[in-house]
């Protein structure tokens, strides 16, 4: 097994021995499953032929994937997961464990379709090149490669690479190059205009080509950067892994530490935030986006948190700045737009 993978092959099981009927976004209702389903197999999916599911975790969304003419097998690192989904295993249904990412078991050599699940996103960006380039060394030429991109407030195509601790890059160029990398070829770039923590999917095709033995895009971090990108989104991921059973100050603790690690990243912020915010802590909340907004000036979405939490603390004035400052930051990033004119409509009018 690869040395990127080890903490998160160990950091996923643990996550699937808490709660496996998770499977990998927890508590999933079942009527979003089909959805999900479809997300995978995207648009025009094959009529006939195998489709392949990374990161299947219990099995219920890679169960929705068969269609008559369709055979499934669904592969996950997680033994928990693996032993979680074997239930559902039927006739076209398979499901098998990973035990050796980011190379692909011999199953994914005849596979036509392979959907990447959206959980995969906790790998840094280092790890996920390696599994593209599994995925593509694996596969015959030809077959489909489908996984997502999470769109981020204001992302377009000329916003800069790196503002993420997810597998992919941030923008949907950037993602094409990785695929490039990685041999495999782009099918076009998905529009990326949707609102933010929406995931928009990247489609490419294995290539006739050879895989090129090194993944590595211009605009990829240089490796110390990638040791702490790594340890960051490990922070994060041990974040979830406590919430979900309870343990908020526990949680809490490691959204510090990561935010302490990279303090101009946004995810930690986030994730904190809204940590504070099911807890039903306004102040403690209002307390961390103004941390956010000083270690992230120029973000507009935690200039538009502040000026919610403000409001919600009913201190116009507090909230009328903040919009004040973000505007000052230039166009507002259209997935904003219409949080922040309903925010200042709201608002009574200063003194």
């Amino acid at each position: 097994m690869s040395d990127l993978f080890d903490d998160f092959v160990e950091a996923r099981d643990r996550r699937g021995r808490l709660a496996p009927e998770f499977w990998t976004a927890p508590g999933l209702p079942d009527a979003e499953i089909p959805a999900a389903a479809r997300a995978l197999l995207g648009p025009a999916p094959p009529a006939t032929g195998h489709v392949l599911h990374l990161g299947c975790g219990d099995g219920r969304i890679t169960a929705a994937l068969l269609q008559p003419g369709l055979r499934v097998s669904g592969l996950d690192w997680s033994p928990a997961m693996i032993e979680a989904a074997t239930c559902r295993s039927g006739p076209d249904l398979s499901f098998l464990g990973w035990s050796a990412p980011p190379a692909l078991p011999p199953v994914a050599q005849g596979a036509d379709l392979v959907c990447l699940d959206p959980t995969l996103t906790a790998l840094p960006l280092p790890a996920f090149g390696a599994l593209l380039q599994g995925v593509a060394v694996a596969l015959r030429p030809g077959a489909v490669v489908r996984w997502p991109i999470a769109v981020a407030d204001g992302l377009d195509d000329q916003a800069p690479a790196g503002d993420t601790v997810s597998p992919r890059p941030s923008t949907a160029s950037a993602a094409a190059d990785l695929a490039r990398a990685s041999g495999l070829v782009p099918r076009g770039l998905p529009n990326t205009s949707g609102h933010a923590g929406e995931f928009v999917w990247m489609e490419a095709v294995r290539g006739d080509g050879a895989v090129p033995a090194a993944p590595r895009p211009s605009w990829a971090p240089a490796p110390a950067d990638e040791a702490l990108e790594a340890e960051y989104a490990l922070w994060l991921y041990a974040a979830d892994e406590l919430a979900m059973v309870g343990n908020v100050p526990g949680a809490e603790a490691c959204l510090e530490a990561a935010g302490a690690l990279l303090p101009t990243r946004r995810e930690a912020w986030i994730q904190w935030t809204m940590h504070r915010l099911h807890q039903g802590d306004l102040k403690g909340a209002s307390v961390l986006v103004e941390a956010w907004t000083e270690a992230r000036p120029e973000d507009h979405e935690a200039w538009l948190r502040r000026a919610e939490l403000a409001e919600a603390r009913e201190a116009p004035a507090e909230a009328r700045e903040a919009l004040t400052a973000l505007d000052g930051l230039g166009p507002i990033p259209a997935p904003l737009r219409d949080a922040v004119a309903e925010l200042a409509a709201h608002l009574p009018p200063a003194d």
